[in-house]
């Protein structure tokens, strides 16, 4: 029996695929949600109700069992429920200290999905060794995790064969438009963005009638910033809704031709829809100590400073009196190269039927 760990609605953007397509081949599997009180982040909680707004196809499972935080819970389900192999969102970040239990006790192989930029954190590498398969999103974010964690890309492990978050994506479209991505703020962290009279200035920059404007639940947005676009645009901030799948950002982005984002790792899906990106520099601090401090330096690569493909600009730079937004179309060239090195093999269509054949060994 597959058993599919759901531990947040924001992970759908890359379990719901693998849940229709599981559903779509007529094969049987078993679905365990976080439905655990999330406090803030109570949106982002995975009760059944919320599973079901956002991914109607969950409607139609059989089988959905909640857990708690307790992983004891989790793991006395999975062992009640005879599972065999289980999906979950990466694996050693969220489940790290059952992994060894469920491949030694219960010989369970574990199938993980990758796409955090937070892979990078610092893990104990013997962890790998209990997982049958990571998907991941990107060749780049893979060699960096196993540089900064001074192990190397195992290729019965490390699977690079597509991702859901190209799937959607049509790399030959453009279109008229243009999209902001705003950065992931909360009242307490407007100071990445230099406080909410500099990052009001910003946006201000960029306003412009085709731009389009996307922000997450999770992102809070200063009430100021949301006035100054409705009033110069008529237009209200762009939000995910349902279905989760496919997302928002996929189906913008096949209208778009330019996309302004703030040091965010959907850079991968903007340039794979054939998108210039104008990269705003946040501010690093946040990850510079800790675990985290591997992050600093990817951050700063040519990630996001590659000729005809993406600039990157400082928040200083850009509310400067003689800094002008000036749109841009991608250099095709230049992202083929661009690709090549930073998303790799992964860059191929039908990822999610690749990955869910071979958990199936199909």
């Amino acid at each position: 029996m597959i058993g599919i760990v759901i531990g947040g609605c924001s992970e759908l953007k890359f379990l719901y695929p693998i849940i229709l397509n599981l559903q779509d081949r007529k094969v049987d599997f078993i679905l365990y949600n976080n439905d655990e009180y999330r406090g803030h982040k109570e949106y982002d909680r995975s009760k059944l109700s919320n599973l079901i707004y956002y991914a109607p196809g969950i409607g139609n499972v059989s089988k959905v069992r909640p857990f708690t935080n307790s992983k004891e819970d989790l793991l006395r389900l999975i062992k009640e429920d005879n599972i065999k192999k289980l999906i979950i969102i990466e694996a050693t970040l969220t489940i790290p200290e059952l992994l060894c239990e469920l491949h030694d006790t219960f010989n369970i192989e574990v199938y993980s999905v990758n796409y955090f930029v937070d892979s990078m954190l610092k893990i104990d590498f013997h962890l790998n060794g209990f997982i049958k398969a990571k998907y991941h999103m990107a060749e780049r974010i893979a060699e960096e995790h196993v540089k900064y964690n001074n192990i190397e890309i195992d290729p019965n492990i490390d699977k690079f064969i597509g991702s859901p978050a190209y799937d959607p994506i049509d790399p030959e479209a453009s279109g008229k438009h243009m999209l902001m991505l705003l950065p992931n703020i909360r009242h307490n962290t407007s100071d990445r963005v230099g406080g909410e009279k500099i990052f009001r200035s910003i946006v201000e920059k960029f306003i412009h009638p085709d731009m389009i404007f996307k922000s997450r639940k999770k992102h809070w947005t200063p009430p100021r910033v949301q006035k100054t676009i409705k009033s110069r645009l008529g237009k209200d901030i762009c939000y995910d809704h349902t279905p989760m799948y496919p997302p928002v950002i996929s189906k913008l982005l096949n209208g778009s031709h330019l996309s302004v984002i703030f040091r965010s790792s959907a850079i991968y899906e903007c340039v794979y829809a054939g998108n210039y990106v104008i990269n705003v520099e946040m501010d690093v601090t946040p990850y510079a100590k800790d675990t985290r401090l591997q992050l600093r330096s990817y951050l700063n690569s040519d990630i996001y400073n590659f000729d005809g493909v993406v600039e990157s600009w400082s928040m200083t730079e850009v509310i400067k009196k003689d800094w002008k937004f000036s749109p841009k179309k991608i250099n095709e060239d230049r992202r083929k190269e661009w690709i090549e090195k930073n998303i790799g093999k992964c860059a191929q269509p039908n990822g999610v039927a690749n990955i869910v054949d071979d958990i199936l060994g199909e």
